[in-house]
């Protein structure tokens, strides 16, 4: 089934420029403004009182920033391995 599925996907790009994905952003816009300076609690509210009011937009040309570990950009991905090695021996 899988195999079959897979023939018709279909990649498109830019796809989370659609307007209908807009609220995938408002992570990002909170903490935007937690890193002005503004409490976690304040930037919570205020984009939260933007969705409610229909007043959210976020600009998708300003892209992601996210530098936690495991976010976009800084999967850590050498970290997981040897964690993966580490217990393998481990077992």
């Amino acid at each position: 089934m899988l195999h079959h599925a897979l023939e018709f996907l279909e990649l498109r790009r830019d796809i989370l420029s659609d307007e209908r994905y807009q609220y995938l952003f408002t992570v990002e816009a909170v903490n935007e403004l937690v890193n002005q300076g503004i409490s976690f609690r304040e930037a919570y509210k205020t984009i939260g009182m933007q969705i409610e009011s229909g007043n959210f937009i976020w600009d998708v040309s300003k892209g992601l920033h996210h530098t936690h570990e495991g976010s976009m950009g800084n999967l850590c991905k050498m970290e997981i391995r040897k964690e993966m090695q580490r217990f393998l021996q481990l077992s």
